[in-house]
């Protein structure tokens, strides 16, 4: 038979272990709110809210900021108090208190227990009476301070008070440690994200700006080639003739050239949240897949290219440039996909959608497909396949304009393709502008 002194320590093992549950709980409830969302100050007042009451009866975090502290979340397991707090946090920054009570946590980056501070101390750290009355309210006379860690770096503070008694469990200290870690993983994440953001947002009107300037000497370099191409027609020589082949060459890469830099410029607008300002024509969508075709038929010679449709035009308003860009890239991605040659077919039909009409346009190869994993993100910005990287180059930004320039004509556009057995790109466009993306609001 078990004796009395057994049972005890049985129960006293069941109730450790519980207890180490309850806190591995807490803490990978803890991880999962830092990997919801990069919101920063939602992700701390997260913390703050699942500390309260559980470590003590009140939690507040602090962080760093250019040598600048802040109170940035807290939590209060008295309403009227949590109002308190949050009335501390909207109308008295603490940066200007150099005796703010969590500096000495945050300079020797070690956990420091502030107890029975009193109350001429905490007035003195008031900026005035109402500030006064609201901390004298609020009675935080102990703190455990624990400072967020991150990468050797100490970012703030977490000040934690006791619970409703004036204590702290034991475990309250090592819990709240790892706690602090994870909300300093939170801040370092979260400033790493804005970081990346700036850098490019700084990239991209680095882009626009390059792209814009570049567009100059091209324009002339261009004319000029023109120009002398003209002269070398009337020259009566074979000289002459080399020289116009000469120079047709450089105007077509020229214009090859200036194709790709308004593709880059559309692309560097986008990602700065502008709109494309599109310049409507009325457009032959037939008359420019076979002229499109056509172009791109001279530059294989392992792949057949036709053009299907069931009419002998379709006449719709649209950016006829634009327009030019997408089907291109589509053509020229038809080819370079299908690097063993095969069929590429062009179909353009008229289609009835909602009482309008429309046109389609779909471009069909035979080359090694897009595995079913990357199909939902192909129209993402420097999204390419798998099976393409490392053995086809590309920079991933066409299928992204493409994408944003039917878009923004009030279409679609969409694929279906399986890894090895080719794809098929489909683009929708109504014939007339929609009034919801009219450009004289772009």
């Amino acid at each position: 038979m078990t004796d009395r002194g057994e049972l005890r320590r049985l129960r006293a093992a069941l109730a450790e272990a519980d207890q180490t549950r309850e806190r591995y709980e807490f803490l990978a409830e803890a991880a999962t709110l830092v990997g919801e969302s990069l919101d920063l100050e939602a992700t701390l007042a997260s913390l703050a809210r699942l500390a309260v009451p559980r470590l003590g009866s009140w939690c507040a975090v602090y962080i760093l900021e250019e040598g600048e502290l802040r109170r940035l979340a807290a939590a209060h397991v008295d309403p009227a108090k949590a109002e308190l707090m949050r009335e501390l946090i909207e109308q008295y920054p603490i940066s200007a208190d150099p005796d703010h009570p969590v500096r000495p946590a945050i300079a020797g980056a070690e956990t420091v227990l502030i107890d029975d501070v009193p109350a001429d101390q905490v007035d003195r750290h008031a900026t005035g009476p109402e500030h006064a009355r609201i901390l004298r309210q609020l009675g935080h006379s102990a703190a455990l301070v624990v400072p967020l860690t991150a990468r050797g770096q100490t970012l703030g503070a977490m000040s934690i008070g006791p619970d409703e008694a004036g204590r702290y469990a034991d475990w309250v200290r090592p819990t709240a440690e790892r706690l602090a870690r994870i909300a300093a993983l939170a801040i370092d994440n979260a400033r790493l994200y804005r970081q990346a953001q700036d850098s490019i947002r700084t990239r991209d009107e680095f882009l626009a700006s390059a792209t814009h300037d570049l567009k100059t000497p091209l324009t002339a370099i261009s004319g000029l080639a023109q120009v002398l191409e003209r002269r070398a027609a009337r020259l009566d020589s074979a000289d002459g003739e080399r020289l116009r082949a000469g120079l047709v060459k450089i105007n077509r890469v020229t214009l090859r050239m200036t194709a790709l830099i308004n593709e880059l410029m559309d692309v560097a607008q986008l990602r700065v949240g502008r709109r494309l300002v599109l310049e409507r024509h009325p457009t032959d969508l037939v008359e420019l897949a076979g002229q499109l075709a056509a172009e791109a038929a001279l530059t294989t010679s392992s792949h057949r290219i036709a053009v299907d449709s069931d009419v002998e035009s379709l006449v719709g308003q649209w950016d006829a440039f634009r327009l030019e860009r997408v089907i291109g890239n589509l053509l020229t991605n038809a080819i370079k996909y299908s690097p063993e040659g095969g069929d590429v077919r062009v179909e353009v039909r008229a289609e009835q959608r909602d009482d309008a009409p429309w046109a389609v346009v779909s471009v069909r190869d035979q080359g090694i497909g897009i595995p079913a994993a990357d199909l939902p993100r192909i129209f993402e910005r420097f999204h390419r396949g798998r099976n393409a990287l490392g053995r086809i180059r590309g920079a991933g930004i066409g299928l992204f304009g493409a994408r944003q320039i039917v878009g923004q004509h009030g279409g679609t556009i969409g694929v279906e393709s399986r890894e090895g057995e080719g794809s098929t790109f489909t683009v929708a466009l109504p014939l007339e502008a929609p009034a919801e993306v009219s450009e004289t609001a772009a």
